[in-house]
């Protein structure tokens, strides 16, 4: 078994290196690379996407509408939202009569009334990305959090003699809620994000076996991380593009620096204990499995070695 997975390795590695177009380093997989790049040089998302692939004009929709396409996972789309049914669709360069207009309405209120309308989760996501794309959204939304000083607010209230445990011993079961081996009972059958349901069905077929949801305590803190796989001191973490600044997408969360400082505070904590972290964008779970695994391979023949 060691054997073909030393081989499948070596044959899949020799395909995939991705080597930064700055250095010499070389990656086994593109969010590698795009980690490398962002926290050496700031290169990342689009920017490295087009430096990566000598891009020099983003493309435009193939319609001949002339806008130029957005960047997905994938790479940039051949058209722009819409645009490429353009050709076969019979009301392209037309508009409906106003008594059309009126019974399509008419039909819509009543499908909303009748509750087979709703807003899905995609439609609701992508308005949230366009307010959070509107340009000084990001930073009035930041100034305001700084400004309303609601850290230092709740720590006011809560601390010190605020706090109601203050002076008061907590009871025996607050420290065995805490420990981890708790916590791992609790959070054994939790539910899954996407993302980590298809790391986990990954898992599934490579017939590796796992922990779901694993907790290190450092001193009185606790710290919750994705995976750990059984047999080796080795923890997944799945990271949302959105949440964690991912290549996958162009908007982030507006308090990324604190999430980024997290992520890398479990790292070491995890390194501390004796664990290694293989993190994973989104992204490249959803798009490019073949990369992960890869990736996650790897790693387990160097904790095996």
């Amino acid at each position: 078994m060691e054997i073909l997975r030393d081989m499948y390795i070596k044959t899949i590695t020799e395909d995939f290196m991705f080597k930064c177009t700055r250095c010499t380093k070389e990656f086994d997989s593109y969010s590698g690379l795009s980690r490398h790049t962002a926290r050496t040089y700031g290169l990342k998302g689009e920017q490295l996407y087009r430096e990566y692939y000598n891009i020099v004009d983003i493309p435009t929709c193939k319609c001949g509408c002339g806008t130029r396409t957005k960047l997905r996972s994938t790479g940039y789309n051949q058209y722009v939202t819409g645009h490429n049914s353009k050709d076969s669709n019979p009301m392209t360069g037309k508009t409906h009569t106003l008594e059309a207009r009126q019974n399509i309405s008419k039909k819509r209120k009543e499908k909303f009334a009748s509750g087979e309308y709703v807003i899905s989760s995609k439609k609701w996501s992508d308005v949230q990305k366009k307010v959070w794309s509107t340009p000084g959204h990001k930073e009035h939304m930041q100034q305001a959090r700084e400004k309303s000083g609601w850290k230092d607010k709740l720590s006011h209230a809560m601390g010190g003699k605020n706090n109601p445990w203050y002076g008061k011993k907590r009871p025996e079961h607050s420290a065995l809620m805490k420990s981890p081996d708790m916590l791992n009972k609790i959070f054994a059958k939790r539910s899954m994000t996407d993302i980590e349901q298809k790391m986990a069905s990954m898992l599934d077929v490579l017939n590796i076996e796992y922990y779901s949801q694993f907790f290190i305590t450092n001193n009185t803190d606790t710290f919750a991380y994705d995976f750990k796989l059984k047999n080796c001191n080795l923890l997944i973490e799945v990271d949302g593009d959105y949440w964690h600044g991912g290549p996958g997408v162009d908007v982030h969360v507006p308090f990324l620096t604190e999430v980024t400082n997290k992520d890398t505070l479990k790292t070491e904590i995890a390194n501390k204990h004796g664990y290694t972290v293989l993190r994973f964008w989104g992204s490249d779970i959803l798009h490019t499995p073949q990369k992960v695994i890869t990736e996650l391979l790897i790693e387990i023949n160097k904790t095996s070695l």
